[in-house]
């Protein structure tokens, strides 16, 4: 940024500089050709003007008397439109043009110009990119979804968020559909994993409607992949682009979630841009990994400075438009696909804009980890 505004300053002075100088050329042109006007006319003593001019430094001319002739009306336009005529072509008047030196001047200053603006428009314009192809990823993962929900009587699969079959009764699930992997291995030819196993991604649900698991990806998502990769899936073959094929965030609190039943699902939330594959908190009423605040002062407290050490990961949730530098504002944005098939962005929050209804649509947050009423 110093040198960016050493440079403008620069340019800025120059330019001052040089509008000072032609300002200067101006009035000197000015001068003289007022000179050659009145050159060969004659004053009302009948005395003859020659009217070469001497210019001193500072800008005055003397007019020198000569030969006495015929006395002129001083006041006739047309001998001095005439006589100002024939001294121009006669080559007195000023070319107030650009030099050769000048031009150059310019033209290298705006090379310079345009080579300090050339990064940042192209930044710019790549982060407009991978945001469009981010949402229209996400409209063909909402057309997946409809396609399930029209054979499935209109309820949501199960992303095994409570398992209720554990020892010592109901708890949440941490590994099932709340993982990255669709293969075993990772590679998009293998067979797939289905939802109920462990390290699957929720996405898997829908592997009879998915046809190609890359509109899972946000473009975005690969300035963060690399680091996500080394925490969350050490000396995995190809660990980068398995976390970018499972670039979205499931809102958990759709599990098995009956949408006819929903009254308005314009405002429920089926997944996210996010780090975090799956999103919930069923056995606690805040929302660490969620865009609401819950009972939180501050949304997202699980990558906030006094949330866990996955503070490093915020910048991956609002990825998008980002203009900020930092560690915890990015002034960035995120896309979100909604319940009725809409996709939109939330732009960076702390959560008091954003109702726990979004996510929450049975109103069950506050309920222990056998909150799950399927009937519902």
């Amino acid at each position: 940024m110093g040198l960016d505004h050493f440079l403008l300053r620069f340019l800025k002075l120059y330019f001052l500089d040089v509008h000072r100088l032609f300002e200067i050329d101006r009035r000197l042109s000015g001068l003289l050709q007022q000179t050659c006007v009145f050159d060969g006319v004659v004053d009302r003593c009948g005395r003859k003007i020659d009217s070469r001019a001497f210019v001193s430094q500072f800008g005055q001319a003397t007019a020198i008397q000569t030969r006495t002739t015929r006395p002129v009306c001083l006041n006739s336009k047309l001998r001095r439109n005439t006589v100002a005529k024939e001294s121009i072509s006669k080559g007195k008047g000023v070319n107030s043009g650009f030099t050769r030196v000048e031009l150059v001047v310019v033209i290298a200053s705006i090379g310079l110009l345009v080579s300090i603006l050339m990064p940042a428009l192209a930044s710019v314009k790549t982060q407009a990119q991978d945001e469009v192809k981010c949402k229209a990823n996400l409209r063909q993962v909402g057309i997946t979804i409809f396609m399930f929900l029209q054979e499935e009587d209109f309820r949501m699969p199960n992303f095994w968020v409570i398992n209720h079959h554990s020892e010592g009764g109901p708890g949440r699930n941490h590994s099932k559909c709340n993982k990255h992997l669709w293969t075993a291995d990772g590679r998009e030819s293998s067979p797939r994993l289905g939802p109920d196993d462990d390290e699957s991604y929720w996405g898997t649900a829908f592997n009879k409607y998915v046809k190609d698991i890359n509109i899972f990806r946000c473009p975005a998502m690969a300035q963060f992949a690399e680091m996500l990769a080394n925490a969350l899936l050490p000396g995995f073959p190809g660990g980068e682009d398995v976390i970018q094929q499972a670039s979205f965030g499931l809102n958990g609190f759709i599990d098995q979630l009956n949408t006819n039943s929903v009254g308005t699902q314009a405002e429920v939330v089926i997944c996210t841009d996010h780090v975090e594959p799956r999103n919930e908190q069923a056995d606690e009423a805040n929302h660490g990994d969620m865009f609401c605040m819950g009972v939180d002062t501050v949304n997202l407290s699980h990558y906030r400075p006094s949330g866990s050490t996955r503070g490093e990961w915020f910048r991956g949730i609002f990825r998008h438009n980002i203009r900020k530098d930092e560690a915890f504002e990015t002034g960035g944005r995120a896309s979100v696909l909604w319940l009725d098939g809409r996709v939109s962005t939330i732009e960076e929050t702390t959560g008091e804009n954003i109702p726990n209804r979004y996510y929450d649509p049975r109103g069950i947050q506050n309920a222990p980890y056998g909150w799950l009423d399927i009937s519902r």
